[in-house]
């Protein structure tokens, strides 16, 4: 079986490493290189536990949660890249009556640790909390990884399996006969197969367009990138999720608002430093 694959990002370049080892033959189609989008603008978070965890979505994000250690161990193994897979777990700022809620709630999952921290003991836990925030859930299980050597590393293993990638090949238009999804169309040159897979993110919307179809793309994300030197730390700004690494960091996600005066000032100076819009944090 031949199968198309539209996009270069994590999902197309897993899809493509998962397909091949299957035995098919595949071509993935990337409008850039591989991972140059949100796979790359991503925080690295894997943190299944929502609001609810008995929706199907949350039990497909738990199986894969549980999945990660063997693949980022096979893919270190195939290819030697590093994805600096670890286990530091994510501190929720909250107050008392939600926090005996949801780890009420979260609990269940025993697997991930979920304890209730206030006061003293959250803060020598995460020295750079707001003194304002007196109490916390820490899910102990949340992983965290580098989603840009991940999309590297799934690149590397995909090609060592046999899938050609085309890079710097924007599709634009996808081929539908007798009811499938049969080819694509990038720069004038038509390319068949069995099957496509769309897995274009926020550009999928634009080729499904085209077919008279709708569908709701996933949000354009921008994230900062490492920065060496500050207080570590995972922050989110103006409702958005920033990753902001350093050697020695904790890892652990905060909210911008939640951290002391002086993180918020350094990470608005270096956020600047990057280019990044006067308004973070606000």
């Amino acid at each position: 079986m031949k199968v198309l694959i539209v996009g270069g990002g994590i999902i197309g370049c897993a899809a493509a490493y998962e397909l091949a080892r299957a035995g098919c033959r595949v071509t993935v189609f990337e409008r850039a290189t591989p991972g140059a989008e949100a796979s790359s603008a991503a925080a690295g978070l894997l943190a299944p536990i929502d609001e609810s965890t008995e929706t199907n979505f949350a039990r497909l994000a738990l199986a894969s949660w549980r999945l990660y250690p063997d693949v980022v161990r096979d893919l270190q193994e195939r290819t030697g890249i590093d994805v600096e897979y670890v286990t530091r777990g994510t501190i929720y700022p909250t107050s008392a009556a939600q926090k005996r809620r949801d780890v009420g709630q979260w609990a269940d999952i025993q697997e991930f640790g979920v304890e209730m921290l206030e006061g003293e003991g959250l803060h020598r836990l995460e020295p750079a909390l707001s003194p304002k925030i007196r109490h916390a859930i820490f899910v102990k299980g949340d992983h965290w990884l580098n989603n840009q050597r991940l999309v590297l590393a799934y690149a590397q293993a995909a090609a060592a399996a046999g899938v050609e990638l085309e890079t710097g090949r924007n599709v634009s238009r996808l081929v539908v006969e007798g009811g499938r999804a049969r080819a694509v169309v990038t720069e004038g040159e038509r390319f068949d197969g069995d099957a496509v897979l769309l897995a274009a993110g926020a550009w999928s919307g634009e080729l499904m367009a085209g077919l008279g179809a709708t569908f709701r793309s996933p949000r354009r994300l921008a994230a900062a990138e490492r920065a060496a030197g500050l207080a570590g730390r995972f922050v989110g700004r103006s409702g958005r999720i920033g990753r902001w690494p350093a050697p020695g960091m904790l890892g652990r996600w905060l909210r911008f608002r939640d951290l002391r005066a002086p993180a918020r000032r350094s990470f608005r100076a270096w956020w600047r430093s990057t280019g990044g819009d006067e308004g973070a944090g606000r």
